[in-house]
């Protein structure tokens, strides 16, 4: 009889769940190789201003007011793909806009602009390892992109899914806790 009760119960369940529409979206793996065969310029960047644009990003489903397009001028440190004799170079992305509620899928990527001050505090098995430490750096960001156009530079990644065109750099804390 208990089984029982087990198999309807998980019958409603699968019933009501199979009901509910599913919004999630695969996100394709990026490794780091596929990101620089796929990228025109890999570099190592940092922010220097941003400025919104009138770009606009259509996704399916969305209006145009839902996505702000962004333009982030950055300072190349270094560039280990591609041919760049600039110093600065702007990346257009964008952001989620004022009319849209809570953010919902997509992988915008924001860039603050420096110095700012970090605090960094090291876990291992859930559990605080080497204290708390404070400092204050530039942000980096080692970059995969793709040239517009217009001259400009956009995530090679994509706009909805942009954050993984960009992995945030940071000088090694000198407080380890060992």
């Amino acid at each position: 009889m208990r089984i029982i009760k087990y198999i309807v119960a998980f019958v409603i369940v699968g019933f009501v769940f199979r009901q509910m529409p599913l919004h999630a979206r695969p996100i394709p793996g990026w490794s780091y190789d596929d990101l620089a065969k796929a990228s025109d310029v890999v570099a190592v960047i940092e922010p220097l201003k941003n400025e919104n644009n009138d770009e606009k990003l259509k996704i399916e489903g969305s209006k145009g007011s839902d996505f702000q397009g962004l333009s982030t001028t950055v300072k190349v440190h270094y560039c280990f793909k591609g041919s760049l004799s600039l110093d600065e170079l702007v990346v257009k992305h964008f952001k989620y806009g004022p009319s849209i509620g809570p953010p919902d899928g997509a992988e915008f990527i924001s860039f603050l602009v420096g110095p700012l001050k970090y605090k960094k505090t090291d876990l291992k098995d859930d559990k605080e390892v080497g204290g708390i430490t404070y400092y204050q750096a530039t942000p980096s960001w080692l970059a995969f992109l793709k040239k517009a156009p217009d001259g400009s530079y956009i995530p090679v990644t994509g706009q909805y899914d942009a954050s993984l065109s960009f992995k945030e750099l940071h000088d090694p804390s000198f407080f380890t806790g060992e």
